[in-house]
């Protein structure tokens, strides 16, 4: 499973970034993530006041032993 999360920031500062991410939003693939991802991204270029981002797919183990 796959998790699509976005990283979003306010300003240069590191103390503005906040990761979003939903744990509902598991998809099954990398390229599936990716597609998800990208289009959540494509939402928060519209926002003006976010001034980095940064898509990210997180490969997440279900009932496996890490």
């Amino acid at each position: 499973m796959w998790l699509p999360m976005l990283l979003i920031c306010g300003s240069l500062e590191a103390s503005s970034c906040t990761v979003i991410a939903r744990n509902y939003d598991l998809v099954d693939s990398e390229k599936e993530c990716v597609k998800v991802v990208m289009a959540k991204l494509k939402e928060a270029n519209e926002i003006e006041k976010i001034v980095y981002k940064r898509p990210m797919c997180q490969q997440i183990m279900i009932g496996k032993g890490i």
